[in-house]
């Protein structure tokens, strides 16, 4: 589950005024690696639990192109 935070950010910029690096405060960098490792973990368990209900036969798989082709059908405006 991904949080909303109300970030702090601070620019570094270059000659130019180009930015070219942020910094922010150590606790809101900590949130967002903690919900970055989250959101990872949450999609490997997904695509684990997927993989294993095809290899176990308790799912079935579509082509690329059965996949496109229903999409289209659903997606077509009369």
């Amino acid at each position: 589950m991904t949080m909303s935070m109300n970030l702090h950010p601070e620019y570094v910029t270059n000659d130019n005024g180009e930015r070219i690096s942020v910094i922010l405060p150590i606790e809101e960098f900590n949130t967002l690696v903690e919900q970055t490792n989250s959101g990872f973990q949450e999609n490997k368990l997904y695509f684990q639990e997927s993989l294993s209900n095809i290899e176990n036969g308790t799912t079935t798989t579509l082509s690329h192109k059965d996949v496109w082709e229903s999409i289209d059908k659903h997606t077509k405006v009369s």
